[in-house]
């Protein structure tokens, strides 16, 4: 079974840190286990990363082909790259928020 290594760029684990910080201010231990899942659930796309379905309008407006792997009410939308064998999440955000302006991501990850 080929494995991808997943990066996630700097934006994309800002938001999901940003989303945790509002949870916690109500919910302590809730927004503790809301990022553990979270992280779980992106760290599950080093197999079978092409599971999820392709966005077409992100895609097109980005020159690459984008996917949404989804989170309870969120998206994250990641990238393939074949070649590398690696994940890039390139956004995060709630579903019902319209798509960022589609400038594109900032791919380096700390991870």
């Amino acid at each position: 079974m080929k494995t991808f290594v997943v990066n996630v760029a700097k934006s994309a684990a800002l938001a999901m840190y940003e989303q945790a910080q509002f949870i916690n201010v109500d919910k302590p231990v809730a927004a503790s286990m809301w990022l553990e899942r979270l992280w779980d659930k992106i760290k599950s796309m080093e197999n079978f990363p092409h599971r999820n379905p392709v966005v077409e309008q992100e895609g097109q407006a980005l020159g690459f082909e984008v996917r949404k792997l989804l989170f309870g009410n969120y998206l994250i939308l990641y990238r393939i790259d074949e070649a590398e064998q690696r994940v890039e999440v390139i956004r995060f955000r709630h579903a019902a928020r319209l798509p960022e302006s589609v400038s594109e991501p900032d791919l380096d990850s700390d991870d």
